[in-house]
């Protein structure tokens, strides 16, 4: 008899949507914007995100002496001019070392001309007709030179206005000002506000259309067996950065609020799917293909229903399905923990001059995925025919972190249970000390979450079909749940057929209590078992 099978989602790796959906690839290729709620970039949002006040930093304030006190020493007058012109030229606006602000008015002791008032900044000029006045000085060994000048040095043009301000405020007031009391307050933080894809053939400046995806994807892959190249995509977020400053001076208080700066930041490449649902790696030897495994691991907790005294750790209720997309987002989650540290480390140490630089994590994102690809949640990809291409893709394994291994594996993890049914190939299995743990997926078996699926057929009143139902082991166990095989064993028994119910449970029932049939013949077997026994060791013929 002929049976057509929808066999889309057999021939591709059940991988690739979560993969891509992690990513956000999908969203690029529907022409829907980036989800910040959503897989890596909601991880980058949650990990680079910080707010940091810094303590209190005193200012400098300094008695600068621009006149050396033994001047009239033997053989002191070189060394003296030099000090006159080296401390004066570190006072100058553009030397590196900030401004500086003076505490009260300065006045020419020769002109009386006022060169700076009380919280304003020396400017060039003044530097300039102090260094005229003191070097005359040294050269006349008479006058009045310029001694100690008091002053505070700031970061910045609008810390010196700021400081300035205040200071003019304690002139006002008659008191005298503190440098000791001065006090900087720093406060500022960073997030991710934006997420973005670069393929390796764009160009700069140049997008890809999702249009012409495939056709660059394909080109692109050709290109990279050829040459011996991976198949990549890069992966860039934006990160704002905003730093707000205060001075403060007891009552006093001057604030600034910065605007936040964008930075784009390089933070990780990652693997493409390949036109055959594969990895593609450049190695010394050349190319390498690997497929990414699926991994049936137990759950944390099990929660016991009311009057069940045991739980079947071996049922698939109580497994969970890990794809290759949860071990990356666990590497990914790993690297932007600490990164995320080295980043605030590198904030608290350059505070308002900090540019963001992820590289650090960058590589221990590329540390941490080289290690799962080479692992066991990877296999290199077996190109020996068609069929035992489509079985490996569909492989599903119970070893791997955090799994069983061959030597602790009892008899209870290697059989056959009745959950598997439609879900997991019931006989095709590697004849080595994994039997039984490395498994295949059932003919149209399908990855929801974390869950396996498999497809039954609604049966209405009077055995009229109804639509197609993805059915868990949790919902097949139910009791209001009865599923046959699509056509019904009957036996003699024209009044019974022969079906599960509770899941495990099989007796001849009456037809009306059918709820479902399985969709497809022979459903319970993977595609290899279904067309070829252990296809893996045929010889091509």
């Amino acid at each position: 008899m002929r049976e057509f099978i929808d066999i889309s989602d057999v021939i591709s790796s059940p991988h690739r949507s979560a993969y891509e959906s992690f990513l956000q690839l999908d969203r690029f290729h529907g022409k829907i914007p980036f989800d910040p709620e959503t897989g890596f970039y909601r991880l980058a949002r949650e990990s680079l995100h910080f707010s940091r006040t810094f303590p209190p930093q005193p200012f400098r304030g300094k008695e600068i002496p621009t006149y050396p006190a033994a001047k009239s020493a033997a053989g002191r007058e070189p060394l003296c001019r030099h000090c006159i012109e080296y401390v004066l030229d570190m006072l100058l606006p553009d030397s590196g070392e900030g401004s500086a602000v003076v505490f009260s008015d300065l006045f020419h002791p020769a002109t009386k001309d006022r060169l700076a008032a009380s919280g304003e900044r020396l400017s060039a000029d003044a530097i300039e007709r102090i260094r005229e006045h003191n070097l005359e000085c040294l050269d006349r060994k008479r006058g009045k030179p310029f001694g100690r000048i008091k002053v505070l040095i700031t970061a910045d043009d609008s810390e010196s206005e700021g400081a300035g301000e205040i200071i003019r405020q304690i002139a006002d007031s008659g008191e005298e000002f503190d440098a000791k009391k001065f006090e900087r307050h720093v406060r500022g933080g960073m997030e991710c506000v934006g997420y973005s894809v670069r393929f390796p053939w764009e160009r700069s400046g140049e997008r890809t259309e999702p249009d012409g995806y495939a056709r660059r994807l394909e080109d692109y892959e050709a290109k990279c067996r050829r040459h011996g190249r991976s198949l990549r995509v890069a992966v860039y977020v934006d990160l704002e950065v905003r730093v707000d400053k205060a001075l403060v001076y007891e009552n006093h208080r001057w604030e600034k609020s910065s605007f936040p700066q964008r930075f784009r930041c390089y933070i990780g490449a990652f693997p493409l799917f390949t036109s055959r649902s594969t990895f593609l790696f450049a190695t010394v030897r050349g190319n390498v293909e690997r497929v990414p495994v699926l991994q049936l691991l137990p759950r944390e907790r099990l929660e016991e229903s009311e009057g069940e005294t045991q739980i079947d750790r071996h049922c698939l209720t109580a497994m969970r399905v890990r794809t290759f997309a949860d071990h990356l987002e666990s590497v990914v989650k790993r690297a932007l923990k600490t990164g995320s540290k080295w980043v605030e480390g590198d904030f608290a140490k350059d505070g308002e001059n900090f540019k963001p630089d992820l590289m650090k994590v960058a590589v221990a994102l590329e540390s941490g995925l080289s290690r799962l690809i080479s692992g066991r949640v990877c296999r290199v990809f077996n190109s020996l025919n068609p069929l035992s291409e489509i079985s490996q893709k569909r492989e599903i394994t119970l070893r791997g972190p955090g799994g069983v291994s061959g030597q602790r594996a009892t008899f209870d993890h290697r059989a056959v249970h009745w959950s598997h049914s439609g879900r997991i190939c019931l006989t095709e299995t590697p004849e080595s000390e994994d039997i039984g743990l490395n498994l295949y997926l059932a003919l149209a078996a399908k990855v929801d979450g974390d869950r396996l699926l498999a497809p039954h057929t609604e049966l209405r009143e009077n055995g009229v079909k109804g639509n197609t139902r993805w059915l868990g082991a949790e919902e097949e166990s139910r009791p209001d749940c009865v599923v046959a095989p699509k056509d019904p064993f009957v036996r003699g028994r024209r009044d019974r057929v022969l079906a599960r119910t509770m899941g495990s449970r099989v007796a001849w029932l009456e037809p009306g209590l059918v709820s479902h049939t399985e969709k497809y013949h022979g459903q319970m077997l993977g595609i290899g078992a279904n067309l070829i026994p252990f296809v893996q060791h045929d010889d091509n013929n």
